[in-house]
């Protein structure tokens, strides 16, 4: 055959086949399905081999345009990931868990005052009482459901409690009453101590334990440590003082300035400076999580070192207690937004990943965290 005779052939055939249109939505679909695909091979890969090289190395954050380096470079002392944990908190005037997913509560029509924060088996709160209010350690399962029924409930002193503290390592109450006098109860014991006699005009400030801060009449702080007794020298007026805390071998106290931090032992001010206002004390006292407009830190108190957190799309509310800690590794954020603004909204923050993580989103505005 000549060249024209296969050109002719071969436009015949051309003409005789029907091709069918193309279906872009179906191709479409196929399109984003094959990329899920390649997207979750590369997370799970990446969260296996984080897995094998825990040990010594930097923590990678995997999103779908693949792995990251977290940002800035690790503290000197890095936790090890733990999993998210059963949050507690106050929601219209009732004790209510919320599972780590944050798609699950349990409310079992407990009214509140405060949640004091958790104990090995349960949950520690103030309750209205006459004439002051009551501690009691509400029981909760592994799964957050909360014990209805009362007779399994305990409590620790009342009904003439004005404030109270539960301990950082969640073993021990601390009470002030009416009667001005500051008591400390070990959970799980009948028995009580009585650490000190206020002062007229005195309060207790914070407590942890047998260690202690009194807010005096001129408003001046004293940490008492056994039978020793250090003022602290807040920076500006005494009367700007808000929020004290107490944990391990650290004060802070919050003032309209940001916080100042002092040793828990003598009460020398520390030279550290931590990254914003809005935060709280680790459990151990070794580490200082603060929130702020878009952004989430933890300073650690020894090093000085500061690590930023991705993943906080908010602002702190401005009350007593926005931040509180869970573990050595997670602490919580309630909050809002600049499109939900009366909302409260929880996010989940691990100083591990460096990535913080909303959990839920409270439309009714009464959200609020434990306060020990």
């Amino acid at each position: 055959m000549t060249d024209t005779e296969i050109r002719a052939a071969l436009t015949e055939v051309r003409d005789a086949v029907v091709v069918p249109p193309v279906d872009r939505l179906a191709f479409e679909r196929r399109v984003r399905t094959e990329r899920r695909r390649r997207t979750t091979g590369r997370t799970l890969g990446a969260s296996a081999a984080a897995a094998v090289v825990v040990a010594g190395a930097a923590l990678w954050a995997v999103q779908s345009r693949g792995p990251e380096a977290p940002d800035p470079t690790p503290a000197a002392v890095d936790p090890t990931p733990t999993s998210p944990q059963l949050a507690v908190v106050t929601l219209e005037g009732q004790l209510v868990s919320i599972d780590p997913t944050g798609t699950g509560s349990h409310a079992p029509g407990i009214v509140i005052e405060q949640v004091l924060g958790r104990t090995r088996d349960g949950v520690a709160v103030l309750r209205q009482s006459s004439p002051g209010s009551r501690v009691t350690v509400v029981p909760m399962e592994s799964d957050g459901e909360l014990g209805r029924d009362r007779s399994t409930w305990t409590e620790y002193g009342g009904p003439d409690v004005t404030q109270a503290w539960l301990s950082a390592d969640g073993t021990t109450i601390s009470t002030e009453e009416l009667d001005g006098t500051l008591r400390v109860r070990t959970i799980g014991s009948a028995d009580d101590t009585v650490v000190a006699h206020l002062a007229v005009g005195a309060q207790v400030a914070a407590a942890d334990g047998e260690r202690w801060v009194e807010r005096l009449g001129d408003d001046t702080l004293r940490l008492h440590t056994g039978s020793a007794a250090h003022d602290l020298e807040v920076s500006g007026s005494p009367a700007a003082v808000g929020i004290v805390q107490v944990a391990g071998p650290t004060v802070a106290v919050h003032t309209r300035r940001g916080v100042d931090l002092f040793s828990a032992d003598d009460g020398t001010r520390l030279a550290v400076d931590p990254d914003g206002e809005a935060g709280a004390l680790s459990r151990d006292g070794r580490l200082y999580a603060a929130a702020g407009s878009d952004t989430a830190s933890v300073t650690d108190l020894g090093t000085g070192t500061v690590v930023r957190l991705r993943g906080l799309d908010g602002t702190p509310l401005d009350a007593s207690v926005p931040v509180r800690w869970q573990d050595r590794d997670h602490f919580l954020v309630v909050g809002t937004d600049a499109v939900r603004t009366g909302n409260h909204i929880l996010w989940d923050c691990s100083y591990a990943l460096r990535r913080c993580t909303e959990r839920y989103d409270d439309p009714t505005g009464s959200l609020g965290l434990p306060t020990s």
